[in-house]
């Protein structure tokens, strides 16, 4: 005996093209539509993370600033070492923003830092 009224099982059966479709196998495609479907959407998430967020944030930075170096003191603060316009600055960051540590006036402070001396 079926749990359809009979009115619905002819429903059914129209919307199949006048087959009745067993209730496993519209489990299974229905099943396949889903995962594809979710396949989809991980392709699109995927492509948009790897590709689109670049565009949004411009990618590598272009113009007169250049980070030269970062320290990362703790999971929110650092120190960076920022070159603009050929002036080099020590800024600090913190969870209440930025702050100007020092400009950088002579350019050998930006190599590499010197050797200890010996006694």
């Amino acid at each position: 005996m079926s749990a359809l009224p009979p009115a619905a099982s002819a429903l059914t059966s129209a919307a199949n093209g006048g087959k009745a479709l067993g209730h496993a196998g519209g489990l299974a495609w229905d099943l396949a539509q889903t995962i594809l479907a979710v396949g989809v959407v991980c392709a699109i998430a995927y492509l948009v993370l790897r590709f689109g967020v670049r565009r949004l944030h411009g990618g590598q930075a272009q113009g007169p600033l250049r980070v030269l170096a970062r320290l990362p003191l703790e999971p929110r603060r650092g120190v960076y070492l920022i070159e603009a316009r050929s002036r080099v600055f020590l800024v600090g960051s913190a969870e209440n923003g930025l702050t100007l540590l020092a400009e950088v006036s002579e350019p050998a402070d930006t190599a590499a830092p010197a050797k200890p001396e010996s006694p």
